[in-house]
């Protein structure tokens, strides 16, 4: 699932007796153009990560300067050190293990995903088993545990994997769950959620280098969580599953 906030980060700090007293980061919100509820590409209506992680900078005083990565290139840009971190679930990672070099935030929003087909293919996938050895449709840039067991078959967001089932480009995928609902509605192509592929909470993946600032983002991302401040997000963003409607017509309310 996935991509990610890819944030990156060329930040001067300077740091006292009490840590860490003023720092900016770059940061991409871009993400599949297709994670539906978590990330939108619209400014007036970005999604649950990029306001969520715009408040807990500002909360965290680091301030955001948002940029725009190809998706392709977001990952090798955070091994090199030109991102300092993105959203992700240890759930996503082969033994939910995260990569050497990184550390993580408190959670953040509990994620699940599924093997996606049409109406009338259940018996075909019944368990995780019955993706063995075949075509899998993924989005590209996206971790998924277990890929090495099946063929991935990259396409550019969920949107793009409910089209191509619709079309039998492929006969399977694997998307979160509401993306998957949402771009269903909207397309008017009826799917069904098979097995689920992940489950767990999603983290601020900080690369380990700037483990200075992890303390200020963990106090943010607590006190706006006690606040009810991701909550009221998480349920505005809701209504874009629940309502059926396209994103134009619920602006922040």
């Amino acid at each position: 699932m996935r991509t990610v906030i890819a944030i990156v980060t060329f930040f001067s700090c300077f740091l006292s007796a009490e840590g860490v007293t003023s720092a900016s980061l770059k940061y991409d919100l871009s993400a599949s153009n297709g994670l539906i509820p978590y990330y939108n590409n619209n400014p007036d209506y970005p999604g649950i990560y990029p306001e969520f992680i715009h408040l807990v900078l500002q909360e965290a005083n680091i301030k955001g300067i948002e940029v725009i990565l190809p998706s392709k290139r977001t990952q090798v840009a955070l091994a090199r050190g030109e991102l300092d971190f993105d959203i992700i679930s240890p759930s996503w990672f082969t033994d939910h293990k995260i990569p050497n070099g990184y550390v993580l935030s408190v959670p953040l929003l509990t994620v699940t995903e599924h093997l996606i087909f049409l109406p009338g293919q259940a018996k075909s996938w019944l368990t995780l088993d019955a993706i063995k050895d075949r075509p899998v449709g993924t989005v590209r840039g996206y971790f998924y545990h277990d890929d090495y067991l099946f063929e991935r078959v990259d396409l550019a967001s969920e949107k793009e994997l409910i089209m191509a089932l619709d079309k039998q480009r492929i006969n399977v995928a694997i998307s979160g769950d509401l993306p998957a609902l949402y771009w269903s509605q909207q397309l008017n192509i009826p799917i069904q959620l098979g097995p689920i592929h992940s489950t767990g909470f999603t983290h601020i993946r900080l690369r380990e280098e700037h483990i200075n600032l992890l303390p200020a983002l963990n106090k943010a991302i607590e006190k706006l969580q006690q606040q009810g401040v991701l909550d009221v997000i998480v349920q505005r963003y809701m209504q874009i599953v629940s309502k059926q409607q396209p994103l134009d017509s619920i602006l922040t309310q």
